[in-house]
């Protein structure tokens, strides 16, 4: 994953290629013995009521990848696509 890099309190930052647009995951929490899970913003525009794991990687200018945590009980895991 290049471009990126960690800010303060575990958060992290991916700029795109040409380093035009800028997703941030900031750290929310973790499951006890297990991945820590992020909300996440784009362009400092935030994506409300969703959770994401640490994976991001710009495919194009404006197409991003990232990990969608549907849940995050430790009873179930995390559940994510």
């Amino acid at each position: 994953m290049s471009n990126e890099n960690m800010t303060g309190e575990g958060d992290i930052v991916n700029k795109s290629n040409l380093q035009i647009n800028t997703a941030v995951l900031r750290y929310e929490g973790s499951i006890r013995w297990g991945p820590p899970y992020f909300w996440l913003t784009i362009n400092d525009t935030p994506i409300p009521d969703k959770h994401f794991g640490e994976l991001v990687c710009w495919i194009e200018e404006n197409i991003l990848a990232v990990e969608e945590w549907l849940t995050i009980s430790e009873n179930e895991g995390p559940i994510t696509r």
